[in-house]
């Protein structure tokens, strides 16, 4: 099983693959109206 990750300035997405099958996949879109401190 195999968790990968691609975070961007705009979004991050997950996903979880079984060898070459995708099983899940998420999108998270960060905020641009936070400050660090947020």
């Amino acid at each position: 099983m195999l968790l990968v990750m691609d975070v961007g300035n705009t979004n991050i997405a997950l996903g979880l693959y079984e060898g070459e099958n995708l099983l899940i996949d998420w999108r998270a879109v960060t905020r641009q109206d936070q400050t660090a401190d947020e």
